[in-house]
């Protein structure tokens, strides 16, 4: 089994609101139906909920963010994930939305739901989910990141590989110093806020 990350640096135009890259989505999809293994695709915000969740000041711990904030950044995500869905289905993906509240309860994942996830996956389907502005309960709410979903899976289903597709030059042990990891087996990557 293979994890994708798309990251929204790659699937969108950062610099415009609400901005899909949509032959770039369909190029990596279409190179991503090659892969004659189970995957499962978790994509980023870029500018569409990333965008909005900085103009609404919302973060990944919890508080009491602008109910509009909330509101607008779900629908934006839809939007986004709408559009992955629609390439993956014309790339014969056979892609499968999963919303990240159908594996988590408030900030913490639900271990059964995710080996669900492994078994849509073994079965054909293509499971697609995405960061999101996600309801904590006693009027809070959080940003829930495609790295933070990368990790809750990975952890429980193991997979073979992880691949993150981005718009950077790799991977960094901090992104203030852009200090490259050339070798994993030295370092342990960090995922930074």
């Amino acid at each position: 089994m293979i994890l994708i990350k798309l990251g929204g640096s790659i699937i969108t135009n950062k610099g415009k609101p609400q901005s899909a890259r949509r032959k770039t989505i369909d190029n990596i999809l279409k190179q991503i139906k090659r892969i004659d293994e189970s995957k499962i695709l978790v994509h980023g915000g870029g500018s569409y909920g990333h965008y909005w969740s900085v103009k609404y000041g919302m973060h990944t711990k919890p508080a009491r963010y602008s109910l509009k904030g909330l509101s607008v950044v779900k629908n934006s995500m839809i939007e986004l994930d709408k559009i992955i869905l629609n390439s993956a289905t014309k790339n014969r993906l056979n892609p499968y939305c999963l919303p990240p509240t159908d594996f988590m309860n408030g900030n913490k994942p639900i271990r059964s739901k995710i080996e669900k996830i492994g078994e849509i996956a073994k079965s054909g389907l293509t499971p697609v989910t995405y960061g999101d502005a996600l309801w904590y309960g006693q009027k809070k709410s959080y940003i829930l990141s495609g790295d933070v979903i990368m990790t809750a899976i990975a952890k429980v289903l193991k997979p073979r590989l992880s691949v993150f597709v981005l718009n950077v030059d790799g991977v960094y042990t901090d992104t203030r110093s852009k200090k490259l990891i050339y070798d994993f087996k030295k370092e342990t990557p960090k995922i930074s806020k």
